[in-house]
């Protein structure tokens, strides 16, 4: 089974669960309504009342430059439209500290503004296969776990998967191990994003599960160094250290505030695995921990397989 899920993560990402980043249709579908004109003037605008800002010192002759390329109808790219959302946002901080001033622009500038919102949340609908509050559905849920943000995020998650999967599903047995894998990361992902996300952060891949997984080899090992080691001296220490070694880095990247990783998900589906490993019954460290996975066990309490 674990071989199974690290082959079908890979294939996945070639066909329909590779990140397709929704920005450059984003730009498209913006510029199409003609989205970035009224930014573009808002931003020159405050900079003509404004000179001495930094920002105009800085941008000014971009903007123009932008607003010329804009009245030319010609395409933006990704960078030219992230310059845009800047001045866009320059000009809601300069107006926020101007209240007397009265820019000819500012009722089209806050109705594009909510124009532009919308394009970013239908346009991620149709083409990103992540999942977040705002986009829930049967799709979303099932595509945003086999969906991965580039090369690195796939290997990290198919390392991880084989080093504890192969142990712990020999543990458990394959339905048992699937059936945590399965449900640990849908709930996990489902929770986080309803209840503890914003609610237009967008998550993706099969860490969740894999964190579920990871788990289960954390309990794993406390019931071989209580039942193989014969021993339940700092049983409970050793599990605390076990849990800290695994799941450490998520709890101190949500003290930090650490953005760019769910560290949520993987906390809730270790959760949930943990309390399904619970309920189903916890079963005997039948099996060994491989040598290199614990190198203190002395030679006869190794069995030859």
């Amino acid at each position: 089974m674990t071989a199974f899920l690290a082959i079908f993560l890979v294939v996945s990402y070639f066909t329909v669960g590779a990140y397709d980043d929704p920005r450059p249709q984003i730009m498209k579908n913006a510029q199409e309504q003609r989205l970035f004109d009224v930014p573009l003037a808002a931003a020159l605008y405050a900079c003509a009342k404004s000179p001495e800002e930094t920002y105009c010192k800085n941008s000014q002759s971009h903007l123009l430059e932008l607003q010329k390329k804009a009245a030319n109808e010609e395409n933006f790219d990704v960078e030219e439209g992230l310059t845009i959302f800047d001045a866009e946002q320059f000009f809601m901080a300069w107006w926020k500290a101007h209240p007397d001033d009265k820019p000819p622009m500012a009722g089209a500038f806050l109705k594009d503004a909510d124009r532009f919102y919308k394009v970013i949340l239908n346009t991620s609908v149709q083409t990103d296969n992540s999942i977040s509050g705002k986009t829930v559905s049967a799709r979303t849920l099932v595509l945003s776990q086999i969906s991965h943000a580039g090369y690195s995020h796939l290997f990290n998650n198919i390392f991880a998967l084989v080093l504890f999967g192969s142990l712990v599903e020999g543990w458990l047995g394959s339905a048992l191990y699937f059936f945590i894998y399965a449900l640990s990361g849908t709930l996990g992902m489902l929770f986080y994003v309803k209840l503890f996300a914003a609610p237009d952060v967008h998550v993706l891949g099969a860490s969740g599960n894999i964190s579920a997984i990871v788990a289960a080899y954390g309990i794993y090992m406390v019931k071989f160094r209580r039942e193989k080691l014969q021993t339940s001296r700092g049983a409970f220490a050793y599990g605390l250290y076990i849990l800290y070694f695994l799941f450490g880095s998520d709890v101190l990247g949500i003290a930090q505030g650490r953005g760019g990783v769910a560290f949520g998900v993987h906390l809730l589906s270790a959760f949930i695995g943990a309390f399904i490993l619970l309920i189903a019954g916890i079963p005997s460290a039948s099996g060994e921990p491989r040598p290199y996975l614990s190198k203190n066990v002395e030679a006869k309490n190794i069995e030859a397989a």
